[in-house]
């Protein structure tokens, strides 16, 4: 739903309980998570299990349910009506994760900020880390974004026109230097890469919030000095140097 959409609605308090800001793909883009900019009604047998229960919010899906019967999932009794077709964990969007765009003329990846809930849509791979994993998110974007395996993705995703099809298979073979903490000049690669993807989210922040010509044409720059030196990070720590690829 659009923002203005919920306002003619006029849902009562109960029923807004089920109403999460969700991110649409323009929301979305490298180091960028924008305010989203749609609100969804998360409705599953967990969270609706009678729809009855939510009178204004059937009212508003009413008009829908000639089609919603007719999904697959519905006729076969997995779910009813009302409820989304299918509906990921929800504890996946309450997690810190990392955010990857499927279809793009560049790998698009950006993690979402701590403690806070992130609803998209099956447009987007969302995938959290291991317990285990020591590694902080920002390290993982920054390698996931880098030039380095960009041109690992241009040999192995799927090419879909222009762009490239980054699914969750491809996500699983990607080969993520693992960092050895034991080591003090890795250790010191990955602080690097941690603190400066950190003040790439910052300068995506301000970017787009930029008024003026003069402010936008300073976060650009400090974008792109930025990436460039994540890029000669991820080089030394894969033993390669920015010669060894060629990037077209």
């Amino acid at each position: 739903l659009q923002p203005q959409e919920v306002q003619r609605l006029a849902l009562p308090v109960r029923e807004q309980t089920v109403l999460h800001p969700y991110h649409d793909l323009q929301d979305i883009g490298r180091y960028r998570l924008s305010d989203p900019s749609l609100v969804l009604i998360y409705s599953t047998p967990k969270t609706i299990p009678d729809i009855d229960e939510y009178p204004s919010i059937r009212s508003h899906l009413a008009r829908f349910r000639p089609i919603m019967e007719e999904r697959r999932e519905t006729k076969k009794g997995s779910n009813s009506w009302w409820h989304l077709h299918w509906p990921r964990d929800e504890e996946l969007w309450k997690s810190h994760k990392i955010l990857s765009v499927q279809m793009g003329t560049r790998p698009t990846f950006v993690p979402t900020p701590h403690g806070k809930s992130v609803y998209v849509s099956f447009s987007v791979n969302v995938f959290v880390p291991f317990e285990a994993t020591k590694e902080d998110l920002n390290y993982i974007t920054g390698v996931l974004n880098s030039k380095l395996l960009w041109e690992w993705y241009k040999h192995h995703a799927k090419r879909r026109g222009a762009g490239l099809e980054i699914n969750g298979h491809v996500l699983a073979a990607t080969p993520i230097h693992r960092i050895d903490f034991s080591k003090a000049a890795e250790k010191k690669r990955y602080d690097e890469i941690v603190a400066k993807v950190e003040a790439m989210l910052e300068a995506q922040k301000e970017l787009t919030k930029a008024k003026t010509d003069k402010d936008k044409t300073y976060y650009e720059k400090r974008f792109a000095a930025l990436d460039t030196q994540i890029d000669r990070l991820v080089y030394d720590l894969y033993g390669l140097t920015e010669k060894d690829i060629q990037i077209v």
